[in-house]
């Protein structure tokens, strides 16, 4: 296989460049993490509020690599920062690993990298303090690894189905969604009537999944993330879904625009759809991937935002630029021409969109963050820890920052952290939980069910994370 260091680490390089004006733009979901990652390494607990399990957190797999580092520097911020660029080198090495196996000719190697590391949407996630190049590393890495396993027949070193395995294993700790990963290896064993080895990967994939699934029955109650609750199956509904896909998709795929407009035609070829589905394993299933994922985001009604999409754009460009290059075939004068043009298409449309749009996340052009989120966010969080009691139970509709400078007993009225709200009566649970104070956004309100509210404190804030839609946060006591 060719591992070519030198390009590798040229494009980690430019990855770690271009990713440098969101450094310190956290998302605000990773503060949900944060306190997960605190609690469990300072006090051994899968904890939001201290003393109550919960599952609270999507990737198990992400959690425990940055507790490593955690566990090690206390400093949560220079912890993600060290996670977010090993999850850089991580990426580009197994997307590199995965393309070469696709697309042959290096001018449009080089291209596909480029392309996807202009992908301003993956820069802006790549250090927020969420999974995003690290679930996409990992994606990369099993359907790299997998291919490789059905293109080698035999008892080459190529292929190990314990190391099959294993990856598997770790996609399924990673993100709930690569079980269709798992899904597509196994396909591919018993198509290939390999009976020895489909046995040895679905023991080893249900031995360490399943002992991790049984403890979360047994400690969560629950055994996947209390997340899935939150995210799927009351979003958007499927008119929303689809006004969501056309107002994202356009800006994810920008910088790709030129490799999709050419490859079009490739694709209706006749022979190019033999090829496609015939004359490469990899390419078949990276379109499994692509389709699998699309159709468990619709189904499910996810919310089809950024953190999303980059999942599957990636693939999405890869099969574009197979197809362009079948498509021109050995012109090599044509293909230098189309990536000159491509290359700086891209570089362009990253500009135009760092500038117009994402420049409000990036410390370099806005004043607004401070410690990775928006500062506004941070001293309305500090007015609570600094002007509720320290026994506060403080009823949240929007966890985050909040939750983590605001430093208190947090009842979330989401679901994530307070699983109950989604698995029982939420009037039964809030009688339950008995909070003492309410962090809202919205028009004021007097009561939250038979609980009435008087007004502690109100600040309006610029939601960049929701639209930057300005809204009202406000804090209330329960009165009696």
């Amino acid at each position: 296989m060719n591992i070519n260091t030198r390009t590798i680490t040229f494009f980690i390089l430019i990855g770690l460049l271009l990713s440098v004006p969101y450094w310190n733009a956290k998302g605000d979901d990773a503060f949900i993490l944060f306190r997960y990652v605190k609690n469990f390494v300072e006090h051994g607990q899968f904890a939001y509020n201290l003393g109550e399990p919960t599952y609270g957190f999507t990737s198990p797999a992400w959690l425990f690599f940055l507790s490593s580092v955690y566990f090690i520097f206390r400093d949560i911020y220079i912890s993600v920062w060290i996670v977010s660029v090993l999850s850089m080198i991580f990426f580009v090495t197994t997307m590199w690993l995965l393309i070469i196996q696709v697309i042959k000719n290096r001018p449009f190697q080089l291209l596909f990298m480029f392309s996807i590391l202009c992908d301003f949407w993956i820069q802006r996630w790549a250090f927020s303090g969420q999974e995003i190049t690290f679930k996409l590393a990992v994606c990369a890495g099993v359907l790299a690894y997998a291919s490789r396993y059905a293109n080698n027949s035999g008892h080459s070193r190529e292929r190990s189905p314990v190391i099959l395995g294993i990856l598997l294993s770790f996609s399924l700790f990673t993100r709930p969604e690569f079980i269709l990963l798992c899904g597509i290896a196994l396909a591919i064993l018993i198509r290939r009537k390999e009976w020895k080895s489909l046995a040895i990967v679905v023991t080893i994939v249900a031995v360490t999944y399943g002992s991790w699934a049984l403890f979360c029955h047994i400690h969560f109650g629950w055994f996947v993330p209390h997340t899935i609750l939150v995210k799927t199956g009351s979003s958007y509904g499927w008119e929303g879904t689809f006004r969501e896909v056309s107002s994202r998709i356009g800006g994810l795929i920008l910088p790709a625009v030129p490799v999709f407009a050419v490859s079009i035609g490739a694709v209706l070829h006749k022979r190019m759809i033999r090829k496609l589905f015939q004359d490469n394993i990899t390419v078949l299933m990276i379109v499994l991937w692509v389709s699998g994922s699309l159709a468990g985001y619709l189904i499910s009604h996810a919310p089809l935002t950024s953190m999303y999409y980059v999942t599957i754009v990636p693939f999405i460009v890869c099969l574009c630029i197979y197809a362009l290059e079948n498509l021109i075939g050995e012109d090599s004068q044509l293909s230098k021409r189309y990536i000159v043009i491509s290359a700086t298409a891209s570089v362009c449309i990253y500009v135009a969109v760092f500038s117009f749009r994402l420049g409000v996340f990036s410390w370099i052009v806005s004043d607004k963050y401070n410690n990775g989120d928006d500062k506004n966010y941070i001293e309305y969080a500090e007015w609570i820890d600094a002007n509720t009691p320290k026994s506060a139970r403080i009823g949240i509709t929007e966890l985050g920052v909040v939750g983590w400078f605001g430093n208190r007993y947090m009842i979330d009225l989401a679901g994530i952290a307070t699983p109950e709200f989604k698995t029982g009566d939420p009037k039964v649970v809030m009688k339950k939980l008995l909070p003492t104070h309410f962090s809202l956004y919205g028009p004021k309100v007097d009561s939250v069910g038979d609980l009435h509210l008087e007004e502690m404190y109100c600040r309006k804030i610029e939601r960049i994370g929701g639209g930057r839609s300005v809204e009202e946060y406000r804090v209330y006591k329960v009165v009696k």
